[in-house]
């Protein structure tokens, strides 16, 4: 699982296939 924290570089893709909380964090920083 990715985390926001330990890669806020990547793509929302990667979080978007990791869960969709994630993809949302990152989208929001």
């Amino acid at each position: 699982m990715f985390v926001e924290k330990d890669m806020p570089n990547l793509p929302p893709i990667n979080y978007k296939e990791c869960t969709p909380i994630h993809r949302t964090i990152i989208l929001d920083v």
